[in-house]
């Protein structure tokens, strides 16, 4: 167990006093809980203002001295990362979270939407998010070595995390440059990510009816670097060199966020289909045959059977669209690893033929499903239900005659 001035203790998930206490990052069937998940009626009301992270709940609930935090005497979560810890760490230490409120509610933004702020060139290199960058690629590289990825284990063996790095973090805070071994190596990989895709190699597009950005880069690079331009967006199409693409749905709108709207996720299962029927298509022309053979390693067909598109449901945590070879698919913690470090095949389908093909889907989803407010909270059952109001009829149709005339 690890205490913080006789206040509060933190205990493991599955320890019955979790039950007891107060939760966080995470939902409990009978304890209090301070979470951005979806649909927590439990959350008090008053605290769900310009919030994203469930750190900027325990923060918005320290410094209003809420009720929900008077004589607790235990914290607890069912997983680590980012937000989860600072979570923990805040409800422990009250006083010294707040004297460092705007440095930690940026690290759990950094850490679980993966925005980091920046301008580049570089022009303010002791920006607050910088400083919160440095404090996530600490957190990340001693976690990777030390212990294992996340989703790489078990939720009950999270514990050992948080007792690693519960006493260490405080003295980390204050003083971040005298650990820059353990963080100045991903930060330098981040940078040089932020460098290319802020550079004149690359081309970002943003389309603020469907809140779909499109940045078009050589190579696949750190998730902080890809995402630093994706403030405000929720959909992001990677297009690469070679005709890799990826499409994915942010962490944005699985949760419920205060300080701005959200549109409501799209099913992909519609595009999934269409796009394997271009994707077939364009094999076909590209082999000079009605019927495809198998390719070479690294296109949609390798050396191991075609590549197919496919992507989570909208209740995964962040649905990825991207071509897999069938009995390969990424596992969660490969999704949740950055892009440079998976596999990413390349597509028979032309990048305007991609592009076109993804952003004509979400325009035509946001204009076919009835009326659709721009608002900070979705229930899961509106979702579905806005998801069965699409009428998919005419823009798949129409999809695949221009697939037919090409």
């Amino acid at each position: 167990p690890v205490l913080a001035n006789g206040a509060m203790e933190f205990v493991g998930f599955e320890d019955p006093r979790a039950s007891q206490g107060l939760v966080v990052d995470c939902t409990h069937p009978s304890a209090l809980q301070l979470t951005h998940h979806k649909g927590q009626r439990t959350v008090p009301l008053d605290l769900r203002h310009n919030h994203m992270s469930s750190t900027d709940l325990v923060m918005n609930a320290i410094k209003e001295k809420h009720d929900i935090l008077q004589g607790l005497k235990y914290v607890s979560t069912n997983h680590f990362d980012i937000d989860s810890f600072v979570s923990v760490f805040s409800a422990l230490h009250p006083e010294f979270a707040q004297r460092h409120e705007a440095l930690l509610r940026e690290v759990a933004r950094v850490g679980d939407f993966r925005e980091l702020l920046i301008t580049w060139p570089l022009e303010h290199k002791e920006s607050l998010s910088l400083q919160a960058l440095k404090v996530c690629c600490w957190l990340n590289t001693l976690e990777r070595r030390l212990f294992y990825k996340p989703f790489g284990g078990q939720e009950p063996h999270e514990n050992g995390k948080f007792d690693y790095f519960l006493p260490r973090f405080e003295r980390f805070v204050e003083d971040i440059e005298s650990e820059k071994a353990d963080w100045e190596q991903e930060y330098a990989l981040v940078l040089r990510g932020c460098e290319q895709v802020y550079g004149t190699a690359s081309d970002i597009e943003q389309d603020s009816t469907t809140g779909l950005i499109i940045i078009c880069t050589p190579e696949p690079v750190h998730y902080y670097a890809l995402f630093a331009p994706t403030r405000g967006f929720d959909l992001v199409l990677s297009l690469y060199q070679g005709q890799r693409y990826e499409l994915e749905v942010k962490y944005t709108t699985y949760v419920d966020i205060s300080n701005r709207s959200v549109r409501p996720r799209v099913e992909l299962g519609t595009l999934v289909g269409v796009l394997n029927v271009l994707e077939q298509r364009h094999r076909a022309v590209a082999e000079g045959c009605e019927t495809a053979t198998k390719g070479q390693a690294g296109q949609a067909g390798t050396s191991e059977g075609y590549a197919v598109w496919g992507a989570q449901r909208i209740t995964d945590s962040g649905p990825i669209l991207r071509l897999d070879i069938e009995g390969r698919k990424l596992n969660k913690e490969e999704r949740y690893g950055h892009p440079y470090e998976r596999p990413i095949y390349s597509s028979q389908i032309p990048p305007a033929a991609f592009k076109k093909t993804v952003s004509t889907y979400f325009r035509h989803a946001y204009a076919n499903a009835g009326c659709v407010e721009h608002k900070q909270t979705w229930a899961w059952e509106e979702l579905h239900q806005f998801n069965r109001d699409i009428r998919w009829t005419e823009w798949k149709a129409t999809a695949l005659q221009e697939i037919a005339h090409a």
